[in-house]
């Protein structure tokens, strides 16, 4: 509906804001609308100019209105019916609390909790430390007097007295920048080539395949090449060309292992040989680290968080328990409780779970095997498949259960009994002779003469 048919038929609203408010609506007289009318064809608006020359019978207006519409000072403009928004005066509440603790005094960024030296954060251990920040902030007012970055912390060091108390932190690259009398440009950025998301994620899924891994060892070549199937999965591109270019170079990946393990993991090298990746400690590191950088918001989230690291830290003290696989463990090793073979974590679990000692100790040495097959002898099931071999005599009845993990392979077992003979028949054992008198061995071919016996009766 235009403003004259909405006019003409409804005049207990405002002709210019044609809003239904409960504001007192003003009649207008005819200088009012002589005034009206002049200011209409000023502003040109046609439409208004057009009902006011129609000789209306009357017209309401509210005096906001008619006093912004006819102010002189705003004639260059088209007139808003909508109010004007004054500008909202920024308190000193609505600002974000400082942290003193967490964020960088100098560019406002958050700092990790966990963020050492050797990541470029510093921790305020001088009283210095404030004046020779209010020094410099007055440094680069003198030289620019707009300088907003030097007014901004100079507000920050007004408002604290010592910085040593509220453990304040800062960046080091900021500190040179702001001493050196450098722009901040950007919020604490940090020169060189952006990482590439998939090669950051590629590495992280691989470091998660790692840490699962119990009872393998690799070299940092065998890790690259996982990392580029990691990233292959991912990407679905069958360009060699470009698979190269989402996985790091073997040096970069050795330095991205050091940052992100530190003094957990080591490297075995050796001249001529490729470097050997192995941890040591991994339980630390998992619950101080891991855990921490890797919370959760849902109750199913840190559930499974929770889960997982125990199944983590299971598996780290795991992978650490010494074991030897030289000598075979006797009869009465195969049915005693074997507190060496299953670590005080996974005891500790099955203990919660399964109530009989037995089972406990069954399980758990089959956790054992099966997460290190190759290092690892389970005396428990080492003992029932040469209890089903003797029992049985069948092959594929302990292959079976082999591949189910509740025993012994069928070749383990054969190993162990050419072992038992091999150590009955060692003779560099000095031995007692029995029994204790003279002893004289006489043989004869008594299985192919059967008159030897006969003669040597008569």
């Amino acid at each position: 509906m235009s403003l004259v048919s909405s006019c003409a038929t409804d005049c207990t609203k405002c002709m210019l804001c044609q809003k239904d408010t409960d504001e007192h609506l003003t009649k207008l007289t005819d200088r009012g609308l002589k005034t009206l009318l002049e200011t209409s064809e000023t502003r040109g608006d046609a439409e208004i100019t057009q009902y006011l020359q129609g000789a209306p019978a009357f017209v309401v207006v509210h005096n906001a209105c008619r006093k912004r519409y006819t102010d002189v000072r705003k004639l260059d403009r088209q007139y808003d019916d909508s109010e004007e928004v004054q500008p909202v005066k920024r308190l000193r509440s609505q600002e974000s609390v400082f942290s003193w603790k967490e964020m960088c005094f100098l560019c406002g960024e958050f700092i990790d909790d966990r963020a050492t030296v050797d990541s470029g954060c510093r921790r305020a251990f001088t009283l210095e430390l404030r004046e020779s920040i209010l020094q410099h902030c007055a440094d680069r007012l003198n030289a620019c007097a707009n300088d907003k970055w030097a007014f901004d912390i100079r507000g920050r060091m007004n408002a604290c007295c010592d910085l040593v108390a509220e453990e304040a932190v800062y960046h080091v690259h900021c500190y040179k920048k702001f001493s050196s009398h450098r722009t901040m440009r950007s919020e604490c950025t940090i020169s060189g080539r952006p990482e590439n998301a998939v090669m950051v994620n590629a590495f992280n899924k691989l470091c998660d395949w790692l840490e699962s891994c119990s009872d393998e060892l690799f070299t940092v070549c065998e890790l690259r090449e996982k990392m580029k199937v990691i990233a292959n999965e991912d990407d679905d591109d069958d360009d060699a060309s470009l698979q190269e270019e989402h996985v790091y170079s073997v040096k970069h990946l050795k330095r991205k292992l050091l940052d992100r393990y530190g003094d957990h993991i080591y490297f075995a090298t050796s001249r001529g040989r490729k470097d050997v990746v192995c941890f040591r400690d991994m339980c630390s590191f998992i619950v101080n680290d891991k855990w921490y950088a890797d919370k959760s918001a849902t109750v199913e989230d840190k559930s499974l968080k929770i889960v997982r690291t125990a199944a983590k830290l299971i598996a780290a003290q795991i992978r650490e328990t010494e074991a030897d696989t030289d000598i075979y463990p006797t009869a009465s090793e195969m049915v005693d409780d074997n507190s060496d073979v299953t670590p005080p974590l996974l005891r500790a679990f099955l203990s919660t779970l399964v109530s009989s000692k037995l089972k406990q100790m069954t399980i758990g040495q089959c956790v054992v095997q099966a997460a290190r097959p190759r290092s690892v002898i389970a005396p428990l099931l080492l003992g029932l498949a040469l209890d089903l071999d003797l029992q049985h005599g069948s092959e594929s009845l302990i292959t079976k259960l082999a591949r189910f993990g509740f025993c012994a392979s069928y070749d383990e077992t054969v190993r162990y009994k050419q072992s038992v003979v091999v150590a009955q028949n060692d003779c560099s054992a000095p031995c007692e002779p029995f029994p204790a008198a003279f002893t004289q061995w006489v043989g004869d071919n008594v299985d192919h003469n059967i008159r030897t016996t006969a003669t040597g009766r008569a």
